[in-house]
């Protein structure tokens, strides 16, 4: 058996008029209403962390998962990051050769943002 190439990818968030609100300052508000609003990521920690068993923790799980993301995204010299845009909207790609163990430090937090559609609709400013 040999190694696998799996990757990761999520779009970058935007606001409603397109522009990028990864540096905003109103992101993490932006975020934090979303998730208070839509419940549909809870399932996705779960799967990927089981031993998160309460609202808060869930909250904070995603939080440092999205931190994480939002980082390496701001390091423009990330080795295991790339961005690239296609039909106008900016994603963020991961990955590499795998025996079953994650390929690069960001898989994990991409596969969550990628398998719970946070960063797909555009964030409203609070």
């Amino acid at each position: 058996m040999g190694a696998d190439l799996i990757l990761a990818v999520s779009p970058l968030p935007v606001w409603e008029d397109g522009t990028d609100c990864a540096n905003d300052d109103d992101f993490k508000a932006a975020l934090q209403q979303r998730l208070a609003t839509d419940s549909s990521w809870r399932d996705e920690v779960q799967n990927q962390n089981p031993g998160v068993e309460d609202n808060a923790e869930e909250m904070t799980w995603c939080l440092d998962a999205v931190q994480d993301f939002m980082e390496a995204n701001d390091n423009v010299h990330q080795r295991d990051l790339v961005t690239r845009k296609f039909a106008d909207r900016w994603y963020a790609f991961t990955g590499g050769m795998t025996w079953g163990d994650d390929p690069s430090d960001l898989f994990a937090p991409m596969l969550f943002l990628d398998n719970t559609g946070l960063f797909i609709e555009p964030f409203k400013k609070p």
